[in-house]
């Protein structure tokens, strides 16, 4: 989407390639440099830019109007939002809805994100998906642009990768419970539970509304870092262990995490895996998880529940998949993605634990695969009655 609007340029996109695309800042003028990524979802803009899980990149948005229902704290996925910076292809909307409490725009020099309007995006887009692999980028004034061309190309290839563990950035440094209250937009529940059950999220940069619908679930969340010890953990009397989701690669992380779940699988707690929680267990039965040429990023994915033949319409942001002729046969797959036939699940053979890439929490996004975190509860509630 080219822009539709006269101005004269204050910023540069400049690719590591060598290729710029001229724009125009909103709010603070300052260079940045990232990993480029697109998201191709037409709502939920203050959910997406607020997921952790785009931790070190430089976030597209390929639908052009944004803006349009302004900002408020409900929508709110983390405290703060820890992208590096926002690419539209037009001027930001005015907002028009009875939820808006601020704009976009004041929302974007709240949280001093540099942002730049006025881009071709359709180009732009175009080049990151025939790049092949993760393209870096960096935005800079625009003033001598021609004599600073070369010099914002370096900064553009110095850009840190994906490969860091950004794990330290986005997660909680302190345990703590949920209170952050219940969803705005509620899935009908299958049935009501019979008690309170208490779950252990360890937190890699979890976005909100996990916590939102297992509170609505009648669970109560104790949030962990995700460095806690499984000693630590199991002072918390759990019943039942959720791995949230999170930014860059879950190969690089710290060791500690890794050990962790290693010595989480092998005992009797039901685990749920959602994204980077999803490749990380993978990693800890000895499955591969490679990167992607451009990741999954939106909310129209459509996925195949291999067992039943139901196609759910699912939310996803990930820039790397579990190989799954690298699944071991004690991993059973479960969903599978329509749109390249990625692995989209797993669950573990003889074990109440299960693992899914897209987001069951959706927000932004359809509902349609809210019944994955009911069914974890259901696999809870077993767990209790069996022991």
């Amino acid at each position: 989407m080219s822009h539709d609007f006269n101005f004269q340029p204050t910023a540069m996109l400049v690719l590591e390639t060598g290729e710029s695309f001229p724009g125009l800042y909103v709010g603070k003028s300052q260079r940045v440099t990232g990993i480029l990524c697109f998201n191709t979802s037409m709502t939920g803009y203050q959910e997406t830019l607020s997921d952790p899980s785009y931790a070190g990149q430089i976030l597209v948005f390929t639908f052009p109007h944004i803006g349009n229902v302004g900002t408020n704290a409900q929508d709110q996925e983390a405290l703060q939002p820890h992208l590096q910076a926002v690419v539209l292809g037009d001027q930001i909307t005015l907002p028009s809805n009875y939820r808006s409490e601020s704009s976009l725009s004041s929302w974007f020099k709240k949280y001093e994100i540099p942002t730049i309007v006025g881009v071709d995006t359709r180009a732009l887009v175009h080049t990151i998906r025939n790049y092949g692999k993760p393209l870096k980028a960096a935005i800079v004034p625009y003033e001598n642009q021609g004599q600073d061309l070369q010099s914002s190309q370096h900064n553009a290839k110095e850009a840190l990768t994906l490969d860091n563990d950004y794990t330290q950035v986005v997660s909680t440094k302190t345990p703590y419970v949920w209170e952050g209250g219940r969803p705005y937009a509620k899935a009908n529940k299958k049935e009501s539970f019979p008690q309170n059950y208490k779950l252990v999220l360890v937190d890699y940069g979890a976005k909100a509304n996990i916590m939102r619908i297992l509170v609505s679930l009648d669970c109560t969340i104790q949030v962990v870092p995700p460095t806690m010890s499984f000693s630590d953990i199991q002072k918390y009397n759990p019943d039942g262990i959720i791995l949230s989701n999170g930014p860059g690669d879950p190969c690089s992380v710290s060791s500690i995490i890794h050990e962790n779940i290693k010595t989480l699988i092998v005992s009797d707690y039901p685990i749920l895996g959602i994204c980077f929680g999803y490749q990380l267990l993978a990693l800890a039965y000895q499955a591969h998880v490679v990167k992607m040429s451009c990741g999954h990023h939106g909310i129209n994915h459509p996925v195949l529940e291999i067992d039943t033949g139901k196609i759910l319409i699912t939310s996803q942001n990930h820039e790397f998949a579990v190989d799954e002729t690298t699944l071991p046969a004690s991993l059973i797959p479960t969903y599978r993605s329509l749109f390249d036939g990625s692995l989209e699940g797993f669950k573990v053979f003889n074990k109440p634990i299960t693992a899914v890439q897209f987001h069951p929490e959706a927000c932004p996004g359809p509902l349609d695969a809210n019944y994955i975190l009911e069914d974890f509860i259901g696999d809870v509630i077993r767990n209790a009655q069996a022991h």
